[in-house]
């Protein structure tokens, strides 16, 4: 018995430590039984009186009572004199809507579920119970039924709790019947430090306990937590992102393909363009970035095209409400062009080696797939970086928080209807182009060419009336001082913008599924003439061939059940010059339905 207590005391376990009430799952130990004058009453319980509490109490209120506990257990060295609790000498003092009177039903039960496990999820709270029914002559009624029960916080995972409530109730049961040790008026006692000691220490940082009964039994109780869920299956169109730097998993023993996948993951190549790059079979490459993914190690997000449409979710809103602090600093250090240090893919104190060169060439990687209209040099850093620029402001800290306003502005307006590339022209545009009617308007272009990142402003495009209005017409953010979004908008990395938003919950990315219901017509097939610069070539027929069966097999394909990037993916063109196909060669318009990943 000796040993066993030194070994306790080696251990740490007999120095109990709990964590803050903010961060402990278990709120609350009960030990139950069924009096055949009053019925079933709480004869034991910690916190003190806690299951009198209303049912609808709130989890602040409980991390109250929760912290006095603690303090309290902490000053008493002896909590072996406590004795049997208060409530079993008061009777029927309950509240009409208290925790125990509203569940005592689910805690003292029929003979029909002793010996099961019963979570009851209600209001802020998991109230887990394992009736126990012992049968003998020397009880009144010739039975003793009791119960066990621990309460969660409705946040927690009550799953890794069934093993320990049911060890629990196995052990007083065994007790009891060897040594009457719940019935017993000199042991009985016992129950309540030992509840107390199950909440100090399945509170603690090991989440185990281990308690001496008597001098003969010793209970030792640890919290498993169920294996992580396997990670969903990976597709080829998927990027993935680091998120942790590459030296540090380079320290990990892994597989020689998961070594090899790792130095192609760059935050831009798309699994398809890793397999091909890395001339590694594309399944091997799944199940490789799928490990990763199910380790934590790497995180999926979409092709990022100017093109693409983002929808802003609730946690957006609380980062603009202030809620979210720490997160919207984040975004504005990971996002800010040329960062190269301080986070990788979205998390704090990590870097990615590739990721920075990836996001000073994010569209020379992209141009693999020409998904992206861009030369090289759209994504080359400014000459003086946004925070070099509100470092030589006066007052900086209001400066910086507009910065960070502005982030999380600029998440709150992506929305289903706009895409990036016009949201990024209507922020950059000002009132007087829509006034620049007179003067010609040259080829409409890609708005997001790269001469409009070599300028200031979008004053120097004649544009017509109609343009103008529609991009007038585009929600803009209204940020307050005197924030220059143009200036804003070309000193962020747009791609690392949005793989933060994703990854952290901010943004979706709205796919468009292509759904095309007409028919092609059959084409005539005609001699063609070789004599003549005005007949077709045989070279020009045959393109025109190729472009036909194209567009038909494309066609076959947008049946509403494919995103947008999967034939990105598949065919290696921009998904807007595939559709333009499609319709140009049979003459009729592609449906697209807009769906939130």
């Amino acid at each position: 018995m000796k040993n066993l207590e030194t070994f306790l005391r080696t251990t740490g376990t007999l120095s109990l430590e709990p964590l803050s009430p903010e961060r402990c799952p278990l709120f609350a130990v009960f030990y139950s039984e069924f009096d055949i004058k009053v019925g079933p009453r709480i004869c034991f319980q910690t916190p003190k009186k806690f299951m009198e509490n209303e049912i609808s109490i709130s989890t602040k209120k409980i991390e109250e009572i929760l912290g006095a506990t603690f303090d309290t257990l902490r000053d008493d060295d002896d909590n072996t004199a406590n004795g049997i609790d208060d409530i079993e000498n008061s009777e029927g003092t309950e509240s009409a809507f208290s925790i125990f009177d509203s569940t005592s039903e689910y805690i003292i039960t029929g003979s029909e579920l002793t010996g099961k496990i019963i979570t009851l999820s209600t209001h802020e709270l998991h109230i887990m119970t394992r009736p126990t029914l012992i049968a003998d002559e020397r009880y009144e009624r010739n039975s003793l039924l009791f119960s066990v029960g621990i309460v969660l916080r409705r946040a927690a995972d009550p799953r890794p709790f069934r093993p320990v409530i049911s060890k629990l109730a196995m052990a007083l049961q065994s007790m009891e019947v060897e040594s009457q040790f719940l019935s017993h008026s000199s042991s009985r006692p016992q129950l309540q430090p030992l509840l107390e000691r199950i909440l100090l220490s399945m509170n603690g940082s090991m989440m185990e306990c281990n308690a001496l009964l008597g001098s003969c039994n010793a209970l030792h109780l640890k919290l498993f937590h169920p294996p992580k869920a396997e990670a969903l299956p990976i597709h080829d169109h998927e990027v993935p992102i680091l998120l942790q730097k590459k030296l540090d998993l380079e320290m990990h023993e892994w597989d020689l393909s998961i070594s090899w996948t790792l130095l192609y993951i760059d935050g831009v190549r798309t699994t398809h363009q890793i397999a091909t790059k890395a001339e590694v079979d594309l399944e091997m490459v799944r199940a490789c970035l799928r490990v990763l993914k199910h380790h934590g190690f790497i995180a999926m997000v979409d092709i990022f095209v100017y093109s693409n449409r983002y929808e802003f979710t609730p946690k957006a809103t609380a980062m603009l409400a202030g809620r979210e602090e720490s997160l919207q600093q984040e975004a504005a250090h990971y996002s800010r062009k040329g960062n190269l240090s301080g986070t990788a893919n979205g998390r704090p104190g990590h870097t990615s080696d590739s990721e920075g060169e990836s996001s000073r060439h994010s569209l020379r990687s992209s141009r693999t797939l020409n998904v992206l209209n861009t030369r090289p040099s759209s994504f080359k850093p400014p000459s003086k970086m946004l925070a070099d620029y509100y470092e030589t402001q006066p007052n900086r800290t209001t400066r910086h928080k507009e910065l960070e306003v502005a982030l999380a502005e600029l998440y709150c307006t992506c929305n289903r209807n706009v895409s990036f590339g016009d949201l990024w022209v209507a922020l950059t545009m000002n009132k007087t182009t829509a006034k620049s009617t007179h003067s010609p308007v040259r080829e409409k272009k890609d708005p997001i060419d790269e001469e409009m990142l070599d300028r200031n402003s979008v004053d120097s495009f004649a544009i017509s009336p109609s343009e103008a209005a529609h991009w007038q017409s585009i929600p803009k953010p209204t940020s307050g001082g005197s924030l220059d979004w143009n200036y804003f908008l070309t000193c962020i990395d747009h791609r690392r913008f949005f793989s933060f938003g994703v990854v952290h919950g901010l943004v979706t990315r709205v796919h468009e599924y292509p759904y095309f219901h007409g028919s092609f017509p059959e084409r005539r097939q005609k001699q063609l003439e070789m004599n003549g610069d005005s007949k077709r070539s045989v070279q020009q027929a045959s393109l025109e061939e190729k472009s036909y069966n194209l567009a038909r097999q494309i066609a076959t394909l947008m049946d509403g059940t494919r995103m947008d990037d999967e034939f990105v993916c598949s065919f290696e063109q921009p998904y807007r010059w595939l559709v333009k196909l499609v319709e140009d060669q049979s003459g009729e318009k592609v449906a697209s339905i807009l769906m939130a990943s």
